[in-house]
């Protein structure tokens, strides 16, 4: 497989800073209006925004995959960087979500929701909050693995009374040695929506 590599922030088509995310986007072929999934775009954190941006290389090769849709008379594609390959198996499926995961741990960074604050972000793989009406109350979401196209974070939540190390290193081994309490299994998509439901509103 022949991966592009994408940066996980660039610019949304609204101006703003985009995040890379994935999303179906409908194409144009001879034979009818048909879709294809997953496609790589860059999408700022506004929910009211329906803007985005097509990086120039997934757009040539969305070129190749219409050709392609054309050729068998499909209406439906998953996105891949394959070259001539897209009927084999893709793996690691990890290498394909890296940069997704790092995009969507990156833009928690600094945010506020009414019941608690992002205190900590590895990027790719932790996202831990703080509870603000108990501050000793932490909730940890943590990249477990890739199963059936999807990424999966672990949701949990812990209490610590001391202060969460800013350094790296420092802070992993002080997660090693926390007890959490695992609350559930998350898919990736469904991650926005639960914190949400669990701490309120986006204040910023």
């Amino acid at each position: 497989m022949t991966e592009t590599k994408l940066e996980p922030i660039d610019y949304c088509g609204c101006g703003d800073i985009g995040y890379l995310a994935a999303k179906t986007l409908p194409i144009d072929l001879e034979h009818g209006v048909g879709q294809i999934l997953n496609v790589p775009i860059y999408t700022c954190q506004a929910r009211e925004c329906a803007e985005y941006t097509i990086p120039e290389s997934v757009s040539k090769r969305l070129d190749e995959l219409a050709e392609k849709m054309e050729a068998t008379k499909s209406l439906e594609l998953k996105f891949t960087w394959g070259s001539g390959q897209d009927n084999k198996p893709q793996n690691p499926e990890t290498n394909e979500l890296n940069p997704l995961l790092l995009s969507f741990t990156l833009k928690f960074l600094n945010r506020n929701y009414e019941d608690a604050e992002v205190v900590n972000v590895i990027p790719g793989s932790v996202i831990i909050l703080r509870s603000i009406p108990d501050p000793s109350e932490y909730f940890l979401l943590q990249f477990e693995y890739v199963r059936a196209g999807g990424a999966w974070f672990s949701f949990s939540k812990f209490y610590y009374d001391d202060e969460l190390s800013s350094e790296m290193d420092t802070l992993v081994d002080q997660l090693e040695m926390i007890q959490t309490k695992e609350l559930a299994l998350l898919l990736l998509d469904e991650i926005e929506e639960v914190l949400v439901d669990e701490f309120g509103e986006i204040l910023n």
